[in-house]
């Protein structure tokens, strides 16, 4: 008996991608930089049809790689394989000429440096304790790249500080490898899932079908053409309205970080002050910012 098969609807969202259909005009330059500028602008925007077939073909014939590394997967007798570097290439992730990742001591800076409110452990960061713009950004990440589903986006988890690092700064860090781990333990235990007649749920669903635009044939494409489909999820616009009138909503964010500074600072009437921040002494090569800046309204 074959095994039951999903697409988990409420995972790997499309970021909410046109500005102007934004209610509140002081979120639109933060939607537009995470959509346009960003170092993860293409993973978040990048829209697809989600073919089920196909999806179901990988999740159920999928052979993980001792290494982690790859994996391969069959359709109607021919064998595909998606490498990391394939998956880093599909979502425009940074390939090489990486910086290290950030220490914990440095990711608590930065949080720190947008005015999180509340004891900075880094394992239990909840973005309700954020201002609004900090809230919609991590709202959007969470949405796209968490490994879980809406009832636990509030969390910012690891890989979520990381690549908001990685985009408010601006720097190479290794984010495809961060998403890669999850996606390839989730297709490690589909096999776990068939053997104990278990549900297949497949996650990452918009990232997969992009990789399977990439590697199937023409022949394959063709065959797909007309079958039955998903949209992806989007993120619902309401969200900028209703933290617009949360009763945070005259929180003074903080921007930490030039190259976000000067993206946003022309699109808005703000006035920025200058707030010295300690640089991190922790070998490798730096990471931290010489100062924040703070945005007042």
């Amino acid at each position: 008996m074959a095994a039951e098969f999903v697409v988990e609807r409420f995972n790997n969202y499309v970021g909410y991608f046109d500005p102007l259909k934004c209610s509140v005009e002081r979120f639109r330059p933060w939607i537009r930089f995470l959509n346009e500028q960003s170092i993860a602008s293409y993973a978040i925007t990048a829209s697809v049809d989600l073919k089920i077939e196909p999806l179901r073909l990988l999740c159920l014939t999928a052979v993980v790689a001792e290494d982690m590394r790859s994996f391969t997967f069959t359709i109607y007798d021919r064998q595909y394989t998606v490498t990391k570097e394939i998956f880093c290439q599909v979502l425009h992730f940074p390939l090489d000429n990486f910086v290290r990742f950030p220490t914990d001591p440095e990711l608590v800076q930065f949080f720190s440096s947008i005015d999180y409110q509340g004891n900075i452990v880094l394992p239990r960061l909840n973005k309700g304790n954020l201002a609004c713009e900090w809230d919609l950004f991590f709202d959007c990440l969470a949405k796209v790249f968490s490994n879980s589903t809406k009832n636990n986006f509030t969390v910012i988890t690891s890989l979520l500080q990381n690549i908001a690092y990685a985009a408010v700064y601006n720097l190479r860090l290794d984010i495809g490898t961060l998403v890669w781990d999850l996606l390839i333990r989730r297709i490690f235990n589909y096999t776990r899932d068939i053997e104990t007649g278990r549900k297949v749920k497949c996650f990452y669903s918009r990232f997969l079908s992009l990789v399977l635009d990439h590697v199937l044939s023409d022949e394959h494409k063709t065959l797909f053409l007309n079958t039955p489909s998903q949209v992806p999820a989007h993120t619902n616009p309401l969200i900028y309205s209703t933290l617009s009138t949360s009763s945070k909503s005259g929180r003074r964010p903080l921007v930490p970080q030039s190259y976000l500074r000067e993206i946003l600072q022309p699109q808005l009437p703000l006035l920025f002050i200058e707030h010295p921040v300690v640089a991190s002494s922790s070998a490798g090569t730096s990471v931290a910012p010489p100062n924040t800046m703070a945005l007042q309204f």
